[in-house]
């Protein structure tokens, strides 16, 4: 519904620089990348942050940004994703932008590219400023994003309590989304990651370890 939308609202008239053009792009490309299209959503939120730029829209340019470096997480291209995350931190020092909630999508992507390479602090660091600026927004798709991601990190660290609750958490939040895209996978995939009791003699952090190796 939202990418049908969006869609309508740049088929009413020319696009500029005004508020409603970047919004619709930027709707666009946030409904393109939960969906799983990637290709397409890095194309309208090039596009979105173009006219965020133009209208000196601090909010906007980084919002565009995070989805930007979450798309170049998600294909790999980890150091893009650094660099997309540095962008997005040095647009503005106000504390109305960088206590937003749309900064939590730049703590996310960081989170992601920093578990990926492996750092493990680093990346729950990342995720739960995400997961804190998340909750003072409405996007549950951003929210249960964020506590899913913290939870794989806190599965390699054999913290089963807090992953349980960190999962059951992210499950609530999804079922009151009619169509969490992506993110329905994604979560499916962390709970069967996490160890039943009972199920093995291993301890948390044995099975940590075997994760890491």
């Amino acid at each position: 519904a939202a990418e049908a939308a969006a869609r309508h609202v740049l088929e009413l008239g020319p696009e500029d620089s005004s508020m409603a053009g970047f919004v619709s792009r930027c709707i666009l490309g946030i409904t393109l990348y939960w969906a799983g299209r990637r290709d397409e959503a890095q194309v309208e939120l090039e596009r979105a942050l173009r006219r965020a730029r133009a209208g000196a829209n601090d909010l906007g340019q980084g919002y565009a940004l995070g989805y930007l470096a979450l798309c170049a997480a998600g294909d790999g291209e980890l150091e893009g994703a650094g660099e997309l995350v540095e962008t997005a931190a040095r647009v503005s020092e106000a504390p109305g932008y960088s206590e937003h909630f749309v900064s939590m999508v730049r703590h996310l992507a960081h989170g992601e590219a920093a578990e990926r390479r492996g750092a493990t602090p680093e990346a729950e660091r990342a995720l739960r400023r995400a997961m804190e600026l998340a909750r003072r927004g409405a996007g549950r798709l951003e929210m249960a994003a964020a506590v899913i991601a913290l939870a794989r990190v806190r599965q390699l660290a054999g913290d089963g309590d807090e992953v349980a609750r960190l999962l059951a958490d992210a499950r609530a939040t999804l079922e009151l989304c009619p169509d969490p895209g992506t993110l329905a996978a994604t979560l499916a995939s962390a709970e069967r990651a996490q160890p039943r009791r009972g199920d093995t003699e291993l301890t948390d952090r044995e099975l940590a370890v075997l994760r890491l190796l």
